[in-house]
């Protein structure tokens, strides 16, 4: 669920300010890798939001669409097995309704739903 697989510009750039050290080492090294090594036989579902609010309107630059924090086109990971994006900000996809739905339909019968 909104996972910068192909980067993050919200990282990258917060990791040329003085607020570098908040995100520290292990997450800075995962935020701006741009592969996944990953075994073909597990599918893997990506979830992304399109809400738009979150720290993304202080830091310039971030693509539209995006959840606030990542971009759509960050979530894409090659080789996923299904895709869906959602109405959601980054931050309200741990708390939103659809998003467990949706999450708990893959994790079922390996798709998403779509409407």
């Amino acid at each position: 669920m909104g996972s910068p697989c192909n980067g993050s510009h919200c990282a990258s750039t917060l990791l040329r300010t003085p607020l570098s050290p908040v995100i520290g080492r292990s997450i800075a090294q995962a935020l701006v890798r741009r592969e996944w090594p990953f075994s073909p036989q597990i599918q893997i579902g990506i979830l992304s939001g399109i809400g738009g609010i979150g720290m993304g309107r202080i830091i310039p630059g971030l693509a539209v669409p995006n959840d606030g924090v990542v971009t759509v086109k960050e979530t894409f990971l090659s080789g996923c097995a299904e895709r869906i994006t959602l109405p959601v900000s980054h931050s309200a996809m741990l708390f939103s309704k659809a998003c467990a739905e949706q999450v708990s339909a893959f994790l079922l019968a390996g798709h998403f739903v779509h409407e």
